[in-house]
């Protein structure tokens, strides 16, 4: 049996944040009570940044990408009599593009006291960094999207919802207040895209409601998608052996001027105002997210005894290497 003594030793040798929390009384009781705190801080939100994901990943070098493209000539050879001396015909076109690297930053503070109170639950600074790290791969995923180079001080990349040509824009049928998504127009944009027909290299990206909608074409016409893996084990549905992916910044609200409907001209990548959204079949053969700085998170040095800063940077670009790897039909959302 314990002695009073024994219980005052043991008592007194307890780290004093563990006798606080077992010194707290229920009203007047003796009831004692220790606080128990869910050690899993929960994130307020619902992301699906699937272009971010399936992209694939290349190190970048120097201030830019470079892209040679080719352009065949319209009349490559030509047929000739036997024996006859070979026509001339006009050279191919060669060109170099240059995509330069962007920027994005960031950075999070997290202070002492918060620190020092989830101490006995949690590495509050190190949740804070996870957590930002997906705040900063949210606005990364959504240039890649929607990122307007033409934005005079906005220094975004081009994103994907302005790669879209007359070539390789799947229109729907009628005016645009009629727009109604449609087997014809996906089918359409698939086979716009180059080296579709091997589905595995190829992505379909869209909004969550166009993946909702494809769904609903697939049931009302008794078709069925079949499942396939992607990178890190992720198993998605599939349109034709392509993988559908979601991603929650495709736009909903995309603004298109339908002045030439055969080719409308997209004016807004969202922004609350618009009333489209849309699909993008891509191959990663010929697209692909180049790196000159993967995303780094920084610790800084403390400048006050309040807080701690780290700083988060990621130099790159998507690259968009050939225009006919990336087709687009947009629809009424």
């Amino acid at each position: 049996m314990p002695t009073d003594r024994n219980l005052q030793t043991g008592w007194s040798s307890l780290p004093p944040a563990q006798r606080q929390a077992f010194q707290r009384v229920i009203g007047t009781g003796s009831a004692l009570y220790q606080d128990l705190v869910n050690r899993v801080i929960q994130q307020n939100n619902n992301r699906q940044l699937g272009a971010l994901s399936v992209l694939p990943r290349r190190p970048g070098q120097g201030v830019q990408a470079s892209i040679r493209s080719r352009v065949a000539n319209a009349a490559p050879a030509a047929w000739i009599g036997q024996n006859a001396a070979s026509t001339g015909t006009s050279d191919p076109t060669y060109a170099t593009e240059n995509v330069v690297y962007r920027t994005l930053s960031g950075k999070g503070t997290i202070s002492r006291l918060a620190m020092a109170a989830g101490r006995g639950y949690a590495d509050v600074l190190a949740e804070e960094m996870m957590a930002r790290v997906e705040d900063f791969q949210t606005v990364l995923s959504g240039a890649i999207i929607t990122g307007d180079d033409n934005a005079g001080a906005s220094n975004q990349p081009k994103g994907l919802i302005w790669q879209n040509s007359a070539s390789t824009q799947a229109a729907l049928s009628g005016a645009t207040a009629t727009w109604t998504l449609d087997l014809t127009g996906v089918d359409l944009m698939v086979e716009r895209c180059k080296g579709s027909t091997v589905g595995s290299d190829c992505a379909i990206i869209t909004s969550r409601k166009g993946a909702r909608l494809l769904d609903a074409l697939l049931q009302g016409n008794q078709q069925f998608n079949d499942v396939t893996e992607i990178a890190a084990g992720f198993k998605v549905r599939t349109y034709q052996g392509i993988p559908i992916i979601v991603d929650s910044e495709y736009p909903d609200d995309i603004s298109i001027d339908d002045t030439n409907p055969t080719f409308p001209t997209i004016l807004d990548a969202g922004g609350g105002v618009g009333l489209f959204s849309g699909m993008s079949c891509i191959n990663l053969r010929h697209v692909w997210l180049e790196e000159l700085t993967p995303l780094t998170v920084q610790p800084m040095a403390q400048t006050d005894a309040g807080s701690q800063i780290f700083d988060l940077y990621w130099d790159g670009t998507p690259v968009w290497a050939n225009p006919a790897a990336v087709s687009s039909v947009y629809f009424l959302s």
